[in-house]
This record gives C-alpha cells, sequence and structure tokens, in this order.
C-alpha cells in the first residue's frame, strides 16, 4: 500500500437527479454516514433538482448544483471539469448515464483522476444508449454491481472483455429511519388486529408486477380467508394503465374492501411495522430495496425467484420464494403462512438478524470506502 499522508482523500459524488427514488435514498444515506470518516472529504454536484433537493442540502458537505438545460450541457461539463481541476478531486463515482457522460468529457487530460460507476440498472436499451454504456463501462478504472448476479447480467449484456475490475457492493439500509411513529395503517383503514395484513411498497410500473399480486388475493379471497392488503406507491408516469389495471381488477373481483391504494406515502415506516407478511413481486430487479426494508424490521417476507432476489435471500431460506409471474403459487405461500405462526416467528427473527449483518449502511460505506482506498492503490 502505498503510504498515505494527511491529506484526506477527496471524492466527488455525482447524482444526477435528487427525487425520492432508490439510488437518491442510497446515496443520501450513505454520504450521511461515510462523511464522518476523517480519511475522506466528499462533495456533491447534481445535475437535476428534485423532492430530495432540501434534505441533500441539509448535509454536512460542500454540494454543487449545476443544472443542465439540455442532455450535452457543454457549459456543465467545463464546471465540472474546473471543479475537478481545483478542488484536486482523486476519485469521481457516478450512478447514472449522465454523470458518467458528463465525467468521462470532464476528465479526457486527467489522467489521474480515478473514476467509479455504480450500476443499478440496465435502463435504456436502445443501440446508441447501449453502445455509449459498454464504452463508458470499458473506460472506467472501477464499476460496482449491487448483486453478483446483477454484475454477471450486465457483463453479458454489454458484452465486457475486462471484468476483473467489476466489484459487487450490496445496497445498504439506513434502519434508524424505518422507526415506527405513532401514525397507524389498521386504524386508518379500520382493520380489526386478529386481521392479517400484507402489502408492498413501489411505484406501479409493470416490473414490480402488483398484478400478480392481486390475482394471487382473488384465489386467497375465494377460500374464504381473512385478510387486507396495502399497497403504497403511485403511478410514476411511466407505465400509465398498470395502477389502474390493478384497480379495476379488484373492483371487478369483489376485492375494493380488502386491498387498498394507498399511493405515495411518508409514513412507510409505520406502514411496514403493522403488516404480517410483506409480498415483493417483482419480475426485475437488481438487488430489491423495498424486500430488504421489509426484512430488515422483522416482518416476514414472500418474495419472487428471480436471480437477485435469490442471491439476497439466500435462495429462500430467509424469505418464502414463489415461482415468478404466478399468482396461484403465490397464493399457495400466502394460505400457508398465514396458516402457520410458528414459521412466520422464525422468518421474522432469522430474516431481520440476517439482513442487518450485511444489508445496512454502515456496511455498505465501508465497502464502498474500501474500494475508494483499493483504487489509488492500483
Amino acid at each position: 500500500m502505498k503510504e498515505q499522508t494527511s491529506t484526506k482523500i477527496k471524492v466527488l459524488f455525482i447524482l444526477d437527479f435528487l427525487s425520492h427514488g432508490g439510488i437518491e435514498r442510497l446515496g443520501f444515506d450513505f454520504l450521511n454516514y461515510a462523511h464522518r470518516d476523517t480519511q475522506f472529504e466528499f462533495i456533491l454536484v447534481n445535475f437535476e433538482n428534485g423532492s430530495f433537493a432540501a434534505e441533500f442540502r441539509k448535509l454536512p458537505i460542500r454540494h454543487f448544483r449545476f443544472l443542465k438545460k439540455k442532455f450535452i450541457d457543454i457549459k456543465v461539463i467545463l464546471k465540472l471539469r474546473r471543479l475537478i481541476k481545483k478542488e484536486k478531486i482523486q476519485i469521481v463515482h457516478t450512478h447514472n448515464i449522465v454523470g458518467d457522460f458528463y465525467t468521462y468529457l470532464a476528465c479526457l487530460g486527467h489522467g489521474s483522476v480515478k473514476q467509479i460507476r455504480s450500476v443499478h440498472s440496465k435502463g435504456n436499451q436502445g443501440p446508441w444508449h447501449k453502445w455509449i454504456t459498454r464504452y463508458l463501462l470499458n473506460s472506467h478504472d472501477y464499476n460496482v454491481a449491487v448483486s453478483h448476479s446483477f454484475r454477471k447480467e450486465v457483463i453479458e449484456t454489454y458484452d465486457l472483455k475486462h471484468t476483473d475490475n467489476f466489484h459487487t457492493v450490496y445496497n445498504g439500509v439506513d434502519f434508524s429511519r424505518l422507526t415506527p411513529s405513532s401514525s397507524s395503517i389498521r386504524a386508518e383503514l379500520g382493520i380489526a388486529p386478529e386481521t392479517s395484513l400484507l402489502g408492498m411498497v413501489g411505484n406501479f410500473v409493470s416490473p414490480k408486477d402488483q398484478i400478480t399480486i392481486c390475482r394471487a388475493l382473488k384465489i386467497v379471497h375465494d377460500q374464504n380467508i381473512d385478510f387486507h392488503c396495502a399497497f403504497a406507491g403511485k403511478d410514476n408516469g411511466v407505465d400509465l394503465h398498470f395502477l389502474q389495471d390493478c384497480i379495476t381488477f379488484c373492483n371487478e373481483n369483489d376485492l375494493s374492501d380488502r386491498i387498498h391504494f394507498l399511493g405515495l406515502r411518508s409514513d412507510v415506516q409505520d406502514i411496514l411495522n403493522e403488516m404480517d407478511i410483506f409480498v415483493f413481486s417483482s419480475y426485475s430487479d437488481t438487488f430489491g430495496i423495498a424486500l430488504v426494508e421489509a426484512m430488515g424490521i422483522g416482518v416476514p417476507c414472500i418474495s419472487s425467484d428471480i436471480p437477485p432476489l435469490r442471491e439476497i435471500t439466500i435462495d429462500g431460506k430467509y424469505a418464502r420464494l414463489f415461482k415468478t409471474g404466478d399468482p396461484e403459487d403465490l397464493s399457495k405461500h400466502i394460505i400457508a403462512l398465514i396458516d402457520n405462526k410458528k414459521e412466520l416467528e422464525e422468518l421474522s427473527v432469522t430474516g431481520k438478524e440476517y439482513v442487518l449483518k450485511n444489508f445496512s449502511i454502515d456496511i455498505h460505506s465501508k465497502n464502498n470506502m474500501d474500494l475508494y482506498r483499493n483504487i489509488l492503490e492500483d
């Protein structure tokens, strides 16, 4: 290892947007934890504001807002270049395609600046987007995937030839923000304490596949089992029909008094803490942060069996797995779990213990900072 001086390692952390999305939440929690490490100095740059901007401004780090006016904004790229040079930035860590592209251009001629890209999703798979993503991934000093199975998928999708610099760092959750308050979703919806409350947290886009949960609950309802289900999440403007399809299905099958569409909520921690079973039905995911949050506060979980979720649950050791997109199989798992108080307790205890040991924000942050140290050694 190279001898370290007393000078802090300067990391430029770039987020394209400051909306309340998963990448932004992870970035906020990471910076809120990592800034305490005296070996590092973090500087944040974003290109577009959003609903999370006010909270980011409260972080005790320097924050530059280079708001772009078009997709390729030369003025913003030059501002970024000047900042990197003036602050003697050693590492730039990006999370989205725009920040990645802008960093690549801004760092041309600055050979000493190390570039890291965390890949959270594959995003747009159009020809141009796919080509530029492959080019940028091959140009980085390090790439980071959020799970081993997603790393494999990215390597195959973009036909990456050099993979020794492609690492896995699992996402992390700040579980302190999931401490319940005095709010009660059961009281709000009039759900009796003895009635099983199921639910899912996630915006309504087709890959989250909430319709499979609705169809499974129709089967459960037909067997005269007492339950309610709460969906927390909104129509995010991508699949404009999907939320309405779920609502229509419930209305047409006499489920509207049992299945509740809550929209975007600021009290998700309270809703989760009152659930008996969390169901995560996604057929396309890279890590499953909502599943990890539920497990981490002790909610027994049922998840689809896609590779990243198999990985996160250790092949169903810490959550039941159902056949992705199969409402009949999901209904069997729901019925079996509702009637099995012993398994509910076991999943609650073992799932929580496992998640807290592996997916907390402090573990995620330490793994990221280890990468920062290693990249300066290479």
